[in-house]
């Protein structure tokens, strides 16, 4: 009977919830299973009460357990044990597991990446499979979660009229798809990982990134989707190689979710406000985003002007956003905000988290230089200055 009840749980849950979240609940009923063979092998479903379960939780604090892995453990058996007494699944009681018998949260504070180790990772790179190396690329600017990231879809990008990029994906995590502006460069790694694709695998294939295979086109069955695990193992093997180590000397061990944190803490670190980072994330709480943001408030700066005005080139043309998928005013501001770099009457349209430009010193004369309307006249009687100068020198 219980073993019944347990197989209608999981059940509900592959048919309501992420294969990953089924797979985390029917592990927790596994451990509390577990307990009570060990410790109360003769126990029936209607003899569960406060004191079992007070052992459970003193036996989970004495395991070594993380906290956050011992308060999923207790919160996946308080919903079994609630939808038994609902459904009439088991006979056991109402309202076992209470709130405060969760253990109490540690502060968390964000495991970022240091430059100095973000540097010799970005050196050794090209060791790394093209695939893999590209997954790495989009990590470090997107800051995407690795589930998120290993089930992009080849049909993940979207263009404005403007010209200007954007990646589409769907967070498992919040259940909602969000939408981020994104640079050429992640743009043309994500063009050359779907060429990939197509090459080896097919273009029907589902998948921006798949399993190692073959190379035989058209074989069957299809590869799978890369495994964060499998990928954070690509990373530390390179580390290894490469002996990629902190400041202390001491080798430095991969985890998929230090890129996120690490493109929140240098998003909050270059001036951009809370609220932005929190939409480009997709947290859905300020916070979540707060975390980044509570050891580095010495360094903020202050908060990035919005556009005033019509948005227009060097030329004074207007920068028009007319294509249907990328018209919404939100994702236009939004794109403004995260991409612009303020400069003296105006502002470079290049992402404000791809640190360096190419063209220093070249910004007027540079397609990536933006401005308004109120500025157009000082800009062009520089412009003119400059060309006086030019034709001086030349002569």
């Amino acid at each position: 009977m219980a073993a019944s009840g347990g197989k209608t749980f999981i059940k509900l849950s592959l048919s309501t919830l992420s294969a990953s979240t089924a797979r985390c609940r029917l592990n927790s009923l596994s451990k509390f299973s577990k307990f009570l063979t060990a410790h109360h092998p003769e126990i029936t479903p209607e003899q569960i009460s406060r004191t079992t379960l007070i052992d459970y939780f003193a036996y989970l604090a004495s395991s070594g357990l993380q906290t956050s892995t011992r308060t999923h453990l207790i919160v996946d058996l308080r919903t079994f044990l609630d939808l038994c007494s609902q459904n009439k699944w088991l006979p056991v009681g109402t309202y076992l597991i209470r709130r405060e018998d969760c253990p109490k949260p540690k502060t968390i504070i964000p495991r970022y990446i240091p430059d100095h180790v973000l540097q010799q990772l970005k050196t050794h790179l090209d060791d790394l499979a093209p695939p893999i190396m590209r997954m790495t690329l989009l990590l470090m600017e997107c800051g995407m979660r690795i589930s998120e990231l290993i089930a992009l879809t080849p049909d993940c990008l979207m263009q404005d009229n403007a010209g200007d990029w954007f990646l589409r994906y769907y967070q498992f995590k919040m259940k909602k798809e969000i939408t981020i502006p994104v640079s050429r460069e992640i743009v043309r790694v994500i063009q050359e990982q779907k060429a990939y694709i197509v090459e080896h695998v097919g273009e029907d294939y589902d998948y921006l990134f798949c399993t190692s295979f073959k190379g035989r086109r058209g074989f069957w069955p299809k590869p799978k989707p890369i495994t964060g695990t499998t990928y954070a193992d690509h990373l530390n093997r390179l580390a290894e190689k490469h002996m990629i180590c902190d400041e202390n000397g001491q080798l430095w061990h991969f985890r998929t979710h230090q890129f996120r944190h690490t493109v929140g803490t240098r998003m909050i670190n270059n001036g951009v406000p809370q609220h932005i980072v929190q939409r480009y994330l997709g947290h859905e709480s300020p916070e979540m985003t707060a975390t980044y943001a509570h050891i580095h408030d010495q360094t903020m700066k202050e908060e990035i002007s919005l556009f005033h005005g019509k948005v227009v080139n060097i030329a004074g043309q207007a920068v028009h956003t007319n294509t249907p998928q990328a018209n919404d005013p939100d994702l236009q501001w939004f794109k403004q905000t995260i991409q612009a770099q303020a400069l003296p009457n105006g502002s470079c349209a290049l992402p404000i988290i791809s640190k360096g430009c190419p063209h220093a010193n070249a910004c007027l004369t540079c397609t990536h230089f933006r401005t308004t309307t109120a500025h157009l006249n000082d800009l062009q009687t520089a412009i003119g200055g400059y060309q006086t100068i030019n034709s001086k020198s030349s002569s």
